[in-house]
């Protein structure tokens, strides 16, 4: 229940600030929401694998800050 009504006000806050920009997502079509979600994804995937690498192992930050400190 908490995730919706925080994603509610997100979703209020974003139609009042978007001005003369067109909002994309979310939709009233679920189906070209889906679409738009899985774009998004495969897009993070992309470029965490152009930034670090697919053979890196990815490290919390807070990890590498403890590593950095020794």
């Amino acid at each position: 229940m908490i995730i919706a009504e925080s994603e509610a006000d997100r979703n209020a806050d974003e139609i009042s600030l978007k001005g003369d920009y067109k909002l994309i997502f979310p939709n009233g079509s679920l189906d070209r929401m889906w679409a738009y979600e899985e774009f998004i994804e495969a897009a993070q995937a992309e470029w965490n694998d152009f930034t670090t690498g697919k053979s890196r192992r990815k490290v919390p930050f807070a990890e590498k800050r403890v590593n950095q400190d020794l």
